[in-house]
């Protein structure tokens, strides 16, 4: 979220002195409106073959939670399976370079550019909340707010992870549109690929997070291999 300056298309700051994750009125930014849950197949026996293969899904299975060593790797399976044998999908869940700053003046400068060195940075996976693995201390609550209520102002102390991956677009997708798709942020969040910005969100409330996307087809067509 929080390397925003000189790198976003809009103002720092608003007339109120506010930043951008600071400012009640500024929400989002180049993000798509909200939809139905929609899955492209290339055919209709592929569609069927979808769909049959997730309704055989173990409910007894998909209802137990796991919280040791393996809730890691169940969630990777997990979020893998509903995006094998779609081909108009490929799934960023995995392993990412992983740097968390105390506010966010505090983060890496340009980390957001393809040319900055991480390979000091620490693996996360993803999905996953950095507080189940050694960053930050987890919050048990949703009652209390976790952090000092004086709103409209955010908390100095604000804790910001910076996220890194690499991935390689299908030449099979070329002429076609492209979405890049957050299944949950908590809470601002801004991302680029490649340095560019392509999107901005922030949810005003504690614990809310929902479904979102960016299309950065234009983005994609000057480059080849993405970072983000």
């Amino acid at each position: 979220m929080a390397s925003l300056v000189g790198q976003l298309p809009f103002a720092l700051e608003n007339a109120n002195g506010y930043k951008v994750w600071e400012d009640p009125s500024f929400i989002k930014w180049r993000k798509r409106d909200p939809h139905v849950t929609l899955r492209c197949h290339d055919s209709v026996e592929g569609s069927l073959k979808y769909w049959y293969e997730r309704n055989k899904v173990d409910i007894s299975v998909s209802n137990s939670a796991v919280w040791d060593d393996d809730a890691v790797h169940e969630a990777l399976t997990s979020a893998a399976f509903w995006t094998n044998g779609l081909p108009f999908v490929k799934s960023l869940s995995g392993h990412w370079k992983f740097f968390l700053a105390s506010s966010p003046p505090d983060v890496p400068l340009n980390f957001h550019k393809s040319s900055f060195q991480d390979s000091k940075w620490e693996a996360i996976p993803v999905p996953s909340n950095w507080q189940m693995h050694g960053f930050d201390r987890p919050i048990y609550t949703n009652v209390v707010y976790p952090f000092p209520l004086d709103p409209p102002n955010v908390p100095a102390e604000n804790p910001t992870g910076c996220y890194r991956t690499y991935f390689h677009i299908p030449k099979e997708w070329q002429g076609r549109r492209i979405l890049l798709h957050f299944e949950a942020v908590d809470s601002a969040f801004c991302a680029w690929i490649n340095g560019v910005p392509v999107g901005y969100r922030s949810v005003r409330i504690v614990g809310y997070q929902r479904s979102l996307k960016f299309q950065i087809t234009v983005i994609l067509m000057v480059q080849t291999r993405r970072m983000f």
